[in-house]
């Protein structure tokens, strides 16, 4: 074997190696994503929980006492006006509900919240704000507390309400 073999043949060899060093690296790239992206699946589960699990701890000291349940009643669908107190805790109820629902809706614009779960989140705000107190409270709280873009869906939400509430003339035929 001459030493121009010996070359070729260690060159051929070397080819070799590499290019099983790129397989075995492609090959660890891809189970390192896959890895990744079952970390990110359990990391978006574990977040929507714990937002639900917010959500319904806050639903359930809005309504976890008589008086609570009984105000939250007449705030959503009462027309008696309230005392100032009552405006008060229903603001406040209102204002942490919202809060609450506006952290979810920050962690599914980053991808961490189930997109199932926000659509039904979206859906619950629309009963709220079938509420007309519920729509003067955030025609109100809308600028001092909540920023955009959630405020702005929220602001849809409400017109959509409203629309229902109010639907539009219909024009009448010109004679």
């Amino acid at each position: 074997m001459t030493l121009e073999s010996i070359y070729f043949i260690s060159q051929i060899v070397a080819v070799i190696a590499i290019l099983a060093s790129l397989i075995f690296v492609g090959l660890q790239v891809r189970q390192s994503n896959r890895a990744a992206e079952q970390a990110n699946t359990l990391a978006k589960a574990d977040m929507t929980q714990a937002s639900w699990d917010t959500i319904l701890v806050t639903q359930a000291q809005m309504y976890s006492t008589p008086e609570s349940a009984d105000l939250m009643q007449r705030g959503l669908y009462g027309a008696a006006p309230l005392t100032d107190a009552e405006k008060l805790r229903f603001s406040i109820n209102m204002s942490n509900m919202l809060s609450t629902v506006e952290s979810g809706y920050v962690l599914w614009r980053q991808g961490l919240f189930d997109e199932t779960s926000h659509q039904r989140t979206m859906r619950s705000m629309a009963v709220y704000f079938e509420s007309p107190r519920v729509r003067k409270w955030w025609a109100l709280a809308r600028k001092d507390r909540f920023v955009p873009p959630f405020s702005e869906i929220i602001d849809k939400i409400a017109a959509r309400a409203e629309a229902k509430v109010r639907p539009a003339k219909k024009e009448e035929p010109q004679s």
